[in-house]
């Protein structure tokens, strides 16, 4: 599938090199280029480099239906589409075409943001090697920037997509127990406080069956010292307000009721803390700026800060806003590439290579005994080194078609990265008396069912019964015991729902109705037409 390759070199302004082959190389002047074993290497000594192009022959016809992963959440886009309404692809895709699966991909933790692209003759990797917003300046360091993977499958899809996740993530880090329990963010939205927060942690130690491992308690945004120290803002330093006091005391309390302490942050906002020279900003306002994980003060910090809360006793940290704060969008606005918008102090790295970086120092301050959850984090670039990770965008407390969107539809095409990429968390169930019941349990026990990481949100406005309490406890001893054969049926033709995208404009969502599962068929209505 891959013997064949047209190499292009695009350097400032998009400027191509006519690149010559020699021994094996592709040599310009300054540039050596090597594509050997199927890994992508380049230097350059004072050419600047932007991006790679490598087409190979298309192998598939033009009949085929097409999936594509995310940059980092997906938003309600995904499923099996038709060719030509593909743009950028990012990290890989499959094409099926009635017969065989064709699988084209990168190995997770490359050092380029990589994306794939389809011709009418070929198939095109575009390896973008900026840093930030600026070409990358190598002055004769060699970059590693991928290893390119290829494979066609006979037979089901979705064993093929669960195989070729396994091939690209090689070394997964899975946690080493099932993870639930619970989250206050959906209860909330922010306005939280300890008294809530040990309130439900009471409620959610009743729903766990018995001999089950203890569950995870998360203290979601509102905790933090400096909440809106400016509108919008949402960063450390990382310290307890008065509404949680200190905030080490704290995580005592909830271990003293039986979980697990579990604690959110975002690393890459925090409040004069550190010099200017420290801050990425994308406009004039004080809300646009965010620390440049590209200087080394900066990861010394944020190392700091993650320590200080394992010797909280935190057993789990979830790191928010991992993207949006080095490009200022969203994974949803990013149909035509990943979005360089940054500045970065250190253009000698790549935006992947620095982001990795990020990565790899949160893991090494977090330790073998705290886990971390990755959210509006690049899945390619946390598989491997977080041991969860948040596949799809918010779901909501207050709006269904929000969590079916959202959730669903998240599950559905992302559900063959859990536990070979890292463990896949469709979000939260929020349990709330702004969703029917109805429509709460539904959502609780497809991802119940997934074997999935399931946290659930209890609401004070739902009363606490019999009912909810028995439910919540036979979702968590369903992701306890984990059906490994749970899986869409009918993905390739699911079921339409009208939805508002993220930018307001009607278009469908895609949602399987029907699931395998060990114990037979089971079916999910999504109360909508077909379109």
């Amino acid at each position: 599938m891959l013997r064949d390759v047209l190499v292009t070199v695009y350097t400032t302004n998009g400027e191509e090199l006519a690149l010559i082959l020699k021994e094996r190389k592709l040599v310009y002047e300054d540039v050596r280029l090597t594509f050997e074993d199927l890994k992508l290497s380049l230097t350059a000594i004072f050419t600047p480099i932007c991006a790679v192009s490598l087409k190979f022959p298309r192998i598939f016809s033009k009949n085929v239906k097409v999936l594509s992963d995310a940059w980092e959440r997906s938003y309600a886009e995904m499923g099996w589409k038709n060719a030509e309404q593909m743009c950028d692809m990012p990290w890989y895709f499959l094409a099926n075409d009635g017969e065989k699966t064709y699988a084209y991909g990168v190995e997770v933790q490359p050092n380029a943001m990589c994306s794939w692209r389809l011709h009418e003759e070929h198939v095109e990797l575009y390896v973008d090697l900026r840093s930030g917003k600026n070409p990358l300046m190598l002055a004769g360091r060699t970059i590693d920037a991928c290893t390119v993977l290829a494979k066609t499958y006979t037979g089901d899809t979705f064993d093929a997509m669960k195989d070729f996740c396994t091939l690209m993530c090689p070394s997964p880090r899975l946690p080493k127990e099932v993870i639930y329990g619970g989250n206050d963010w959906y209860c909330d939205y922010g306005n939280n406080n300890g008294e809530k927060m040990l309130k439900m942690t009471r409620k959610l130690v009743k729903c766990v069956p018995e001999n089950a491992p203890k569950p995870y308690m998360i203290i979601d945004e509102g905790w933090e010292i400096n909440k809106n120290a400016y509108p919008g803002f949402i960063g450390g330093p990382w310290r307890g307000n008065k509404k949680f006091g200190d905030i080490k005391l704290f995580a005592e309390k909830l271990e003293e009721l039986g979980v697990k302490p579990g604690i959110w942050i975002r690393p890459l906002q925090a409040y004069r803390v550190l010099p200017e020279s420290c801050y990425l900003h994308f406009s004039e306002r004080e809300e646009d700026s965010f620390l440049d994980p590209s200087v080394d003060e900066v990861i010394k910090y944020i190392k700091n800060e993650v320590k200080y809360l394992k010797d909280c006793g935190f057993k789990l940290i979830k790191t928010d806003f991992l993207t949006f704060d080095i490009c200022h969008k969203w994974g949803f606005e990013m149909a035509d590439g990943f979005a360089q918008t940054a500045d970065f102090c250190d253009k000698s790295r790549t935006t992947a290579e620095i982001v990795l970086a990020l990565h790899r120092a949160i893991r090494e301050a977090a330790g073998d005994d705290v886990y971390i959850l990755g959210c509006n984090a690049l899945n390619h670039l946390c598989a491997g080194i977080f041991e969860l990770q948040r596949i799809g965008d918010d779901v909501s407390g207050l709006e269904w078609d929000r969590t079916v969107r959202m959730g669903a539809n998240t599950l559905t095409y992302r559900l063959a990265q859990d536990e070979a990429f890292f463990a896949a968390d469709a979000d939260c169930v929020p349990i709330t008396s702004k969703i029917p019941w109805a429509l709460t349990e539904k959502w609780m026990s497809l991802v119940a069912k997934s074997g999935t990481v399931l946290f659930v949100s209890l609401s004070d406005d739902v009363a606490f019964d019999e009912k909810v309490e028995n439910a919540v406890k036979k979702a968590f001893k369903a992701v306890i015991e984990n059906d490994k054969s749970f899986r869409p049926l009918d993905w390739m033709t699911p079921h339409y729902r009208k939805i508002k995208d993220s930018f307001g404009y009607d278009t469908v969502c895609a949602l399987s109705e029907k699931w395998y599962t060990s114990q037979g068929e089971v079916s999910f209505s999504w109360n909508d037409e077909n379109i």
